[in-house]
């Protein structure tokens, strides 16, 4: 579900029990997930009355075109190897990185100390409608702003594949090729898989 709100478009997600919403800077459209994604959709309502954008726990915004940035509007850099170029600045944290499927454009992003507020740079609109949403970030992967996201909700991720059995959470940890995928296929009809490969574990 879409809803606009002024100059955006509301989209909702919820995974670990956190909610996450996403703004879009553009006219109202309903964009294509990835069918991985759309599992993690919901509504407002779900999550009890309608936020407003600085209510949500997580709010991410998507905004077009790219604006004028130099050296020195990201601060202090902090890692550099392609493709990713971090830099942190008065507790904020900016990424620079190739988009996914252009190599030759550019994201631009920057988030706040907790990774929970972010503005997320796109070179135009028309760019980003060509793009498959395989993420939220539209980052190659939403693990490297999400893991820094988990820890302010005492949560994070672990390489184990995961499965809830008569009510209790198992997980099973192992290098690539372990195995993992093999034990949730042999046991997917006693209970319900919850990934082959990365979980997030939360305390509540």
């Amino acid at each position: 579900m879409c809803k606009a709100f002024g100059l955006l478009v509301f989209e909702w997600f919820c995974f670990a029990g956190l909610h996450l919403k996403l703004g879009f800077a553009s006219e109202k459209i309903c964009w294509k997930w990835e069918p991985g994604l759309r599992l993690f959709k919901t509504e407002p309502g779900e999550h009890g009355p309608e936020l407003a954008p600085s209510s949500d726990p997580i709010f991410f915004q998507h905004l077009f075109p790219l604006p004028e940035f130099n050296a020195e509007a990201f601060g202090s850099p902090v890692y550099s190897k392609k493709p990713w170029e971090v830099y942190k600045k008065n507790g904020d944290w900016w990424y620079v990185c190739p988009r996914p499927q252009d190599s030759e454009s550019l994201l631009i992003a920057v988030f706040n100390e907790t990774h929970t507020l972010g503005k997320i740079y796109h070179p135009d609109l028309d760019c980003f409608k060509r793009s498959t949403l395989h993420s939220l970030t539209s980052f190659p992967t939403d693990q490297i702003v999400l893991a820094r996201t988990l820890t302010h909700f005492q949560a994070f991720y672990i390489h184990a594949a995961g499965l809830i059995i008569n009510g209790n959470g198992l997980l099973f940890l192992g290098h690539s090729g372990s195995g993992k995928s093999t034990i949730t296929r042999l046991l997917e009809e006693s209970g319900e898989v919850l990934c082959d490969d990365r979980i997030i574990v939360r305390s509540l």
